[in-house]
């Protein structure tokens, strides 16, 4: 039996997402999994549809939520029931290192990730009061351990450089990032290989399944997903509603953290995992900042364009895009929506590629857990 640790929990859903598929990918290669239902105290607080900390702007920010407070709850609802659906869960929460002990021979193997779960500049671990980081790099067990595509994301050489002991005792470690992977090799003198984010492994047919089955949006529409504030939400509005009367079509966005505030885009409050595939699926173009945002739009050979603004240490968009060869499709700032023309996108050279690094990917995957077994297959 294979105890997977990873985000799982966040109401986020990249997060929710690459869990599942994780764990699908473990299933389809004739193991049994678990994922480990730990989920710290600061990451429900941070997700709460009321956040009670954070300081006096996110009170104000609750404040100017509460007209939309019916629709987010039943967006909570929607991240909930998935989470309780369509995982194979290890049990009751586990939300302290002394209830995490009580799992620590439980597996055969433990697998760390995917997600960011190895950067201790996310919001659940900045506004913890005890130091959880640890947990991901499973510093509770004393069992074999493997990581898949687990992401440093920007944490300091410094900060990674105390995790040096516990990176060590895993067997394998594999990540998303060529520049976590070269920082990772430096750490544990050994090369550590890169693989594709878990969503990658399942397809689009695969992923077709789990939508929600309901028209969300009548008629064409340019779907926006993004995870930054206001003010650049405001900058999103502005361009992309020109760009939609442009095209002849609408501009629906899902913002989770807060609806963009601008005349023209219709906001999407309550989308659960399921919707957010819907909603991919049926767009006829995708703009987002996010880094799973770009990778399901890949996934599902849909035209994108994805904001990685000047200045940015984010390599997570930039290095998926490259691999596929779309470079053309990173912007670099907001101006660049207004001279979009042709959007429509030749997917038949980056399919070829996809699929190849899948394949590797798997086998990788594979690799890692069956030489750490005895884990059984299921019959």
């Amino acid at each position: 039996m294979i105890g997977i640790i990873t985000f799982h929990g966040s109401h986020n859903h990249g997060s929710v997402l690459q869990a599942y598929a994780t764990q699908q990918a473990t299933n389809q290669l004739g193991f049994q999994s678990e994922i480990i239902n730990f989920r710290m105290k600061s990451q429900k607080q941070y997700y709460a549809l009321y956040q009670t900390k954070y300081g006096v702007m996110r009170f104000f920010r609750n404040l100017l939520l509460l007209p939309v407070h019916g629709a987010r709850k039943k967006r909570y609802i929607k991240f909930e029931k998935f989470i309780n659906t369509f995982y194979q869960l290890s049990g009751q929460e586990l939300c302290t290192y002394e209830d995490l002990k009580s799992i620590d021979e439980k597996y055969d193997v433990y697998l760390a990730g995917s997600d960011q779960i190895w950067s201790n500049l996310i919001p659940e671990f900045k506004g913890s009061t005890i130091d959880y980081t640890d947990a991901y790099f499973l510093s509770f067990t004393s069992k074999k351990k493997v990581s898949y595509a687990s992401s440093i994301g920007e944490i300091s050489e410094e900060d990674l450089n105390k995790k040096k002991d516990l990176l060590r005792r895993f067997s394998y470690i594999t990540t998303r990032e060529a520049a976590g992977a070269e920082k990772l090799s430096a750490i544990v003198e050994h090369p550590v290989e890169t693989v594709l984010d878990p969503t990658f492994l399942l397809t689009k047919q695969d992923w077709k399944r789990l939508e929600s089955k309901k028209e969300l949006v009548k008629g064409k529409y340019i779907l926006l997903y993004t995870l930054k504030g206001i003010r650049p939400g405001i900058q999103w509005g502005k361009h992309l509603v020109l760009l939609g009367k442009k095209l002849g079509m609408k501009v629906v966005c899902v913002s989770p953290f807060f609806p963009i505030m601008y005349p023209g885009v219709e906001n999407l409050i309550n989308v659960g995992p399921c919707d957010f595939l819907n909603l991919i699926s049926h767009a006829q173009l995708v703009f987002t900042d996010s880094f799973h945002g770009t990778a399901f739009s890949i996934n599902y050979n849909k035209p994108f364009y994805s904001l990685n603004m000047h200045g940015s240490r984010d390599a997570r968009k930039t290095g998926i895009i490259s691999m596929v060869g779309l470079e053309e499709r990173i912007l670099t700032s907001f101006e660049q929506i207004e001279q979009i023309q042709e959007y429509n996108l030749d997917y038949s050279k980056s399919e070829i590629v996809l699929n190849e690094k899948r394949k590797e990917s798997f086998s990788i995957l594979k690799s890692m857990l069956q030489s750490e077994c005895n884990v059984e297959k299921k019959e």
